[in-house]
């Protein structure tokens, strides 16, 4: 059964984002829950003086957190990707961000023809006063995506109008990695789970763009991460011998996302 209406493709497609309300159950998000929890408790433990930077994200995709490892291949995930970006569209994380404060307007889009989607799904209640995902609709489109580029987006005496994407735990949002987001008015501690997928690149522009984000993400990971690369070996061996996982990490294999001390 698709995930998706023609109706929500159709927004998301004009708009650059979607939410959807309460795809996950009250006994997953205390699983969700409890598995954020867990990771961070270990990698706080694991720094000088237990401290954490205000932005930082972690790979789920190892053995310790069975429940979010398996997030990219739930149906509600990676079938409702492959309505948006195809039947071939590849889930190249599954991570848990922990954020403070304000996020300023930007982009996930490292090249011009690198094509992605993110879902987040927040595990606490946030509207436009406590850090909630904000979006300027319809900016993944060009010319409107490049003239925000000309723009001092990163002013704080711009003001920008926006749409504030309210949540609450189980609420998944979708946005296009070109489309202009951020978060103002944030909590000393706003939890986040993510999944981000990558268009498979058809024309030899796209095929560019995907070698370009293999540098980009090397660059952010080593930046935002606790411990290298986000490919866990236990998701790599692929235990439950998926076809859809195991496409995935072929395709990673070959652009190089998956080094080869890693295979």
């Amino acid at each position: 059964m698709s995930m998706l209406t023609e109706q929500q493709i159709t927004f998301f497609n004009t708009f650059g984002f979607i939410i959807l309300r309460k795809v996950f159950s009250d006994e997953e998000l205390a699983i969700m829950d409890d598995e954020f929890e867990t990771s961070l408790k270990t990698i706080q433990g694991e720094r000088p003086d237990n401290e954490v930077p205000k932005h930082f994200n972690w790979s789920n995709l190892g053995p310790e957190t069975p429940f979010l490892s398996l997030l990219p291949e739930d149906p509600r995930i990676c079938e409702t990707a492959e309505q948006l970006f195809g039947e071939h569209v590849i889930a190249v994380s599954s991570n848990s961000n922990r954020r403070v404060g304000n996020t300023h307007w930007h982009t996930d889009q490292s090249h011009p023809h690198s094509y992605g989607l993110k879902f987040a799904a927040y595990l606490q209640p946030l509207n436009s006063d406590n850090g909630a995902f904000r979006v300027i609709p319809g900016s993944h489109k060009q010319p409107f995506n490049d003239k925000l580029k000309h723009i001092e987006m990163h002013s704080s005496e711009i003001t920008v109008p926006y749409y504030s994407c309210d949540s609450a735990p189980g609420d998944i949002v979708i946005f296009n990695f070109a489309t202009w987001h951020s978060s103002f008015g944030g909590s000393t501690n706003r939890r986040m789970c993510t999944i981000d997928f990558y268009k498979n690149p058809e024309t030899p522009e796209e095929v560019e763009g995907t070698y370009d984000q293999v540098i980009v993400d090397e660059k952010v990971y080593a930046k935002l991460r606790a411990y290298g690369s986000g490919f866990h070996p236990h998701w790599l061996a692929n235990p439950q011998n998926s076809p859809r996982r195991q496409r995935w990490i072929d395709w990673l294999r070959k652009y190089g996302f998956v080094k080869s001390e890693e295979a």
